[in-house]
């Protein structure tokens, strides 16, 4: 770090002067940040130098061990070096010069205020707020930043990256604790399932692939959901016994251990006070004071054990793996695109999943058209990890380095067709199939039974387990991580051309190099804008939530232009072969 130079730490807030915008793109100068974490219980016994170059693969180990050795890496209050071993529960700091990856710009519109709650209309490809490399290049940072007039501001829910549409915000702790429980209490759906007095009625639209039925009722998709956090995928799974929200702590075969209750007259008992002001003698001083520290002895034991039992299930191969949750979403047919290509729906889910409206949609035959990680087919948003393969940015050999499988396109570390833990993935439980029937891009949706009697009973059809066939009885989803065949040559594909193009340009056009005074000649990402080796993709997710509800108030944001009746998705923006 320079002569004069402060580093930021996390209390400090964005400040206008701290983004710029470059041909439609929103970039934050660069800036010298004081990083700071705990030492979690997996790392305990390893060397500083091993531990951030196997978890933070994004710098390599001489700069690791460079960083350490001038003390920008360090332990709090204790010399550092390289061979130090970490123990849970320390604190770490690392002084670094950050780089924050871009976001598309223009303003955020505010879409309402009342005297507890602000709700703004998220652009797609922009994060909620801090998370991974992205710290003021988010929505609460723009606000933070631009919007001081609204104070401070708390999050309530959050949105997937690359979705767009209505966000809110509470104005107060208290608030943001209210509206959480709103959300989480489940959400009202169309007719008998209508919101009460203090549920949320969340409305999205997407455009998914083929014609989706038109039924007098909408679509009830009641299949639970499992997340895998690794790769940040959820898999439906028909036919699993669901846990609820208040099971999540006891998903692995039991939460943390609690501390033993003595029996009465036990270590954990105290002598009574002295009555009518009696002075205590020395014995009962001495009892409780023995009473007092077996009782913190006993504490201390049960909290060993409780570490203990929550190092061997983190040990557990699958313990990234969730244990499948109850997961409804309400789905009806908006209208068909001129072309017959794709449609656009109208979801309503009744719980809050990760993932939950993509899976559904994709769990019935009818993804949304765009999302290539649950089965779309036409050019959309990729994670990053799929465009840095296609690049040849090199995180699997930086990440073979410090030991971590490297990740593959098709689905985890161990090849084609497997999940992680080496096992052969399931076989897809509902793709749609082609034939001589197809429609003209040769889709064809699996049809949906509604032999469930309660959905028979509400005359509303139904998708629950079994419903979809012999298919849904082998399990997962349809379509795991991975690029479609159709991607694999990136370069050479149109629909992605253009987005790998502008991550090119990113680190290498003059219009992105940072302003002179924000550079540091230790910094590996200098001298441009955008980080190093962390492409991005800033296309919108065929996924726009429309509104948000309840008796008190009524938030809606302005539809996207793919949600229009006439939209067409271009024909050559579809990938080879389809």
């Amino acid at each position: 770090m320079g002569p004069g130079r402060m580093a930021e730490c996390a209390e400090n807030l964005p400040r206008p002067e701290d983004y710029l915008t470059i041909n439609g793109f929103r970039f934050v100068k660069p800036y010298h940040f004081d990083f700071s974490c705990s030492v979690k219980q997996r790392w305990g016994g390893q060397a500083l130098l091993d531990v951030f170059s196997k978890e933070f693969p994004a710098r390599s180990r001489d700069y690791y061990r460079a960083a350490i050795e001038q003390g920008r890496l360090r332990l709090e209050g204790k010399p550092s070096s390289p061979d130090t071993i970490l123990a849970p529960g320390q604190r770490m700091r690392h002084a670094i010069h950050r780089h924050e990856p871009p976001c598309l710009g223009g303003d955020i519109p505010v879409l309402g205020v009342t005297p507890g709650l602000v709700a703004v209309g998220k652009p797609a490809g922009m994060p909620v707020h801090v998370s991974g490399q992205y710290r003021k290049n988010t929505v609460l940072g723009v606000l933070q930043a631009h919007r001081t007039d609204l104070g401070p501001l708390h999050p309530c829910h959050r949105l997937d990256k690359p979705v767009s549409g209505v966000l809110i915000f509470a104005r107060s702790p208290a608030a943001a604790d209210a509206l959480r429980l709103q959300i989480e209490a489940g959400s009202g759906g169309w007719g008998g399932g209508g919101a009460g007095a203090h549920e949320v009625c969340k409305v999205y639209v997407a455009r998914v692939m083929g014609r989706f039925p038109d039924t007098p009722d909408p679509l009830v998709v009641d299949v639970p959901l499992s997340w895998d956090q690794k790769r940040n995928h959820v898999t439906a799974c028909p036919g699993a016994a669901a846990v609820g929200d208040a099971d999540s702590d006891l998903e692995r075969g039991g939460g943390a251990a609690q501390a033993p209750v003595p029996e009465a007259g036990a270590a954990n008992s105290q002598p009574s006070p002295p009555r009518d002001g009696a002075e205590e003698d020395v014995a009962a001083r001495a009892a409780r004071r023995h009473a007092f520290r077996a009782q913190r002895r006993e504490r201390a034991r049960a909290k060993q054990e409780a570490q203990a039992a929550q190092a061997a299930r983190a040990a557990a191969p699958d313990f990234h793996i969730k244990a499948a949750k109850h997961a409804v979403t309400e789905v009806r047919l908006l209208g068909v695109a001129p072309d017959g290509q794709t449609s656009l729906v109208e979801c309503r889910p009744r719980t809050g999943r990760t993932h939950q409206i993509r899976v559904h949609l994709q769990h019935v035959g009818h993804p949304i058209a765009n999302d290539a990680q649950y089965g779309g087919r036409y050019a959309g948003p990729l994670a990053s990890r799929v465009m840095a393969a296609a690049l040849g940015v090199a995180w699997d050999q930086m990440r073979a380095a410090a030991g971590i499988p490297a990740w593959q396109p098709d689905g985890g570390p161990a090849g084609p067709g497997t999940v992680s833990g080496g096992e052969a993935g399931p076989e897809p439980a509902s793709r749609g199939v082609r034939g001589s029937d197809a429609s003209s891009d040769g889709w064809v949706a699996p049809e949906a039974s509604s032999g469930d009697a309660a959905a028979t009973a509400s005359k509303r059809p139904r998708v629950a387990a079994g419903n979809l066939g012999a298919a849904d009885a082998r399990g997962a989803d349809a379509f795991p991580i991975r690029e479609p065949p159709h991607l694999q040559a990136a370069f050479g594909s149109a629909r992605n051309a253009d987005a790998y193009a502008q991550n090119q340009a990113f680190r290498q056009g003059e219009d992105y190099r940072a302003p002179e005074g924000s550079l540091d000649d230790s910094c590996p990402h200098c001298p441009y804008l955008a980080p190093m080796d962390y492409p991005l993709d800033l296309r919108p997710l065929w996924l726009h939530a429309r509104s948000y509800a309840c008796a008190e108030w009524e938030f809606e944001a302005p539809l996207p232009d793919w949600a229009a009746a006439d939209y067409c998705p271009d024909a050559h923006r579809q990938g080879a072969g389809t």
